[in-house]
């Protein structure tokens, strides 16, 4: 009798196929998320089949910017204060065999998006001085009301041997 019970309770379940496997990566897709300084909004990264987006809500779920991000590689999600976004991101290079053994790297950046709609920006986009992107990013803090972000990079010499310019340190230096 038990067996009987137990075979008419499973036969639903085992007759069930599952789901094709397809079926899952078009799922939507929640990547990572940041609150603002004052909790009222919420930057979100996710995907609905194959479009990632950066969205930005408010605290009455209103949305306040949404943003495109395609194939881009994120690697962390942030805010300085309450207006403005920050995406970590990396993007592979190909290097030239005279710059190093090995063909490519991983250089990393920092997206400045404003939820107000300012142009957005990088950081240390227009510095030709910095080699290689960011090295690591160390947080931000207010002082004397203004946020400041902190952020380490490798920085060339002004100094050139046989015309190409040469690292100062491979230590990255910590900039405000």
């Amino acid at each position: 009798l038990l067996t009987c019970t137990l075979s008419a309770l499973t036969a639903p379940l085992m007759a069930r196929a599952a789901p094709a496997l397809e079926l899952y990566g078009n799922l939507p897709g929640f990547e990572t998320a940041a609150l603002s300084q004052s909790g009222d909004r919420v930057a979100l990264i996710g995907a609905t089949g194959d479009a990632r987006r950066l969205v930005v809500i408010d605290k009455n779920n209103k949305p306040m910017l949404s943003a495109a991000l395609g194939d881009m590689k994120v690697r962390g999600l942030y805010w300085a204060g309450d207006d403005t976004v920050l995406v970590y991101k990396s993007d592979t290079i190909t290097r030239s065999r005279l710059d190093s053994i090995t063909p490519k790297a991983e250089t990393y950046s920092m997206l400045v998006i404003s939820v107000k709609g300012d142009k957005a920006w990088s950081i240390f986009a227009n510095n030709r001085n910095i080699i290689g992107g960011i090295n690591g990013f160390h947080g931000i803090r207010e002082r004397g009301g203004r946020l400041f972000g902190y952020f380490a990079a490798k920085t060339s010499s002004e100094e050139y041997f046989f015309g190409m310019e040469f690292l100062r340190s491979a230590q990255p230096i910590l900039y405000e």
